[in-house]
């Protein structure tokens, strides 16, 4: 059975102290079970910005703070700059082909191998 938690602005009441950091992991972790990760930045009124710092492991009291008092300009997990149009999926393929040729070419590898699978795939139907 699907809970339903309340759409809400999770990192401005955060910040403002209307809930707790606890409290608001505990609304993120129950919308974990129902919902996908879309859905969440929807429901919490997250951007792709916040959810890509959530997942490399920033607290949700920390990315609330960015949000309001500005973002670093540099990552302080891996201290590479921060660059917000490429975050998320588009972000990670614009890292895996600007990185190196190396990226580059496991991301073509990739496509190709992909492009096979799917030739394997339509052949058997």
């Amino acid at each position: 059975m699907k809970k339903k938690t309340k759409k809400r602005d999770l990192l401005k009441d955060l910040y403002n102290g209307k809930i707790t950091e606890d409290e608001a992991y505990d609304l993120y972790d129950e919308a974990l079970e129902f919902t996908k990760g879309w859905e969440r930045e929807e429901l919490f009124g997250l951007s792709r910005i916040e959810t890509t710092a959530d997942a490399h492991g920033m607290p949700l009291s920390v990315i609330a703070k960015w949000r309001f008092e500005g973002w670093p300009e540099n990552c302080p997990i891996c201290h590479k700059k921060i660059v917000p149009e490429k975050f998320g999926l588009p972000g990670a393929l614009a890292w895996i082909t600007n990185t190196s040729w190396a990226g580059f070419f496991f991301f073509i590898s990739l496509l190709l191998l992909l492009g096979q699978i799917w030739s394997i795939y339509q052949g058997i139907q």
